[in-house]
């Protein structure tokens, strides 16, 4: 479960253990990614991430503005 505020990311990459070169088919072989909105508050979100074991997700702060 993670929890991000407004504004706020989630990155979803390949675990660094894992061939970069692997097919989709094969990344996917394990279930689909699945996202659920788990609670929503008056600036804040939960979210329940499945990920396939090929994946992992980062938590990033908000985006700067661009220049």
């Amino acid at each position: 479960m993670i929890s991000r505020k407004t504004g706020e990311r989630i990155l979803i990459t390949l675990d660094p253990d894992v061939d970069p070169g692997m097919s989709a088919g094969a990344l996917f072989a394990h279930g689909p990614i699945e996202i659920v909105v788990a609670a929503t508050g008056p600036t804040t979100a939960r979210i329940a991430l499945a990920l396939p074991p090929a994946l992992r997700a980062d938590r990033l702060g908000r985006k700067p503005p661009a220049p």
